[in-house]
């Protein structure tokens, strides 16, 4: 149903909830019997490429979280932390939603 709606989106033009549907199907591809850690990481990607082409923090926040949560080597857990520390310093800091609750907690910031 995702990958419908991300054709449905390209037909319609409506391409604003296309990282969402990218980073969903990358956590989907984590939670199958048989995970594919490669498929996921390149929907990640996909996720974070389009969110920064459309200047979506809030988006690429969440994308750079799902790629921290699911790294499993060392450097991909050091690069995605990384990632996420620059995202997470562009927000004002003053504002409590959700993700960046969130962000801060995997970052381990008090």
């Amino acid at each position: 149903k995702l990958e419908e709606a991300l054709h449905l989106s390209s037909v319609g033009g409506e391409r604003w909830l296309d990282a969402e549907l990218h980073r969903y199907i990358g956590e989907l591809y984590l939670v199958k019997p048989s995970p594919d850690r490669d498929r996921a990481r390149e929907e990640f990607g996909i996720a974070l490429d389009i969110s920064r082409q459309q200047c979506s923090l809030s988006q690429e926040l969440r994308a750079t979280m799902s790629l921290l949560k699911f790294a499993s080597t060392d450097a991909d857990i050091k690069s995605a932390t990384e990632q996420l520390r620059t995202v997470y310093s562009q927000f004002d800091l003053t504002c409590d939603f959700k993700d960046l609750l969130k962000a801060k907690k995997l970052l381990g910031i008090n």
